[in-house]
């Protein structure tokens, strides 16, 4: 690592022949430089390490990004630390193995941090919540991402090994059962008071939601035929269930 200024060029003693430095800024105007093992803060013209506990010996540095809060993110091949103030502020499973390498990274507007591998796609950390990975099966064009940017609107472009990918936030959450319905259109439904959702079909019968599991109902439990126009749910808790040409069902 080289630093250039007034003229003159410096060498910052730190360095290795096969792998580059990590340098990014942080909200606060700190340089920092992590290479290896090492992680340090360009104060003064020179590099000062910081708490030795933030970093855990025998890791392997992948990457580091400055945040917009004045933290910084250190990506190993252990682990994805979020630090600020002195402190871990969140910690993640690590994005890098021996064969698959991080490519790039990118904070967002809201802290979130996306990771770009070599082999593995997109991931993407958001404190307080689980990772969540985009890969081909998620609809990339390549599982190799060369290229992140986020554009004024908010809008993730992707850039991979063969194609470019947008990446926005859903506003629709999209539910279906196993079956999909069996491909019957949907006619009628009731959210009940205990947060269960209701879904009346034409000719696949009654559908029930309720936490990740599904359940159906249809003439074999003892609906009078399986096109249900309406369900509704009483005061005193009851369901109504209005089918077609056959009455209606308590």
């Amino acid at each position: 690592l080289f630093r250039f200024g007034d003229g003159k060029l410096l060498a910052m003693g730190i360095g290795s022949p096969v792998r580059k430095a990590g340098v990014s800024h942080t909200a606060d105007g700190s340089l920092w430089v992590g290479l290896g093992q090492r992680v340090s803060r360009l104060q003064d013209g020179e590099l000062v390490e910081p708490d030795a506990s933030l970093i855990a010996p025998g890791l392997s540095l992948e990457a580091i990004r400055g945040t917009r809060d004045g933290g910084f993110w250190l990506l190993t091949r252990e682990w994805i630390r979020k630090i600020r103030d002195g402190r871990v502020v969140a910690e993640f499973p690590a994005a890098a193995t021996a064969e698959n390498s991080i490519t790039t990274t990118l904070e967002l507007r809201n802290g979130s941090l996306l990771v770009g591998t070599s082999r593995d796609g997109l991931m993407l950390l958001e404190p307080g919540h689980s990772p969540q990975r985009f890969t081909r099966a998620e609809g990339l064009l390549h599982n190799w991402i060369r290229a992140l940017f986020e554009d004024h609107e908010g809008n993730v472009w992707v850039g991979t090994a063969s194609g470019l990918n947008g990446l926005r936030h859903r506003r629709v959450h999209m539910i279906a059962p196993p079956d999909d319905w069996q491909g019957c259109a949907l006619l009628s439904f009731s959210l009940r008071k205990d947060g269960s959702l209701w879904i009346g079909t034409e000719g696949a019968g009654l559908y029930r939601h309720a936490g990740s599991q599904w359940s159906r109902f249809a003439m074999e439990e003892g609906l009078p035929n399986n096109y249900v126009w309406s369900v509704l749910e009483t005061r005193q808790g009851e369901l109504l269930v209005g089918t077609w040409g056959a009455g209606v069902v308590v």
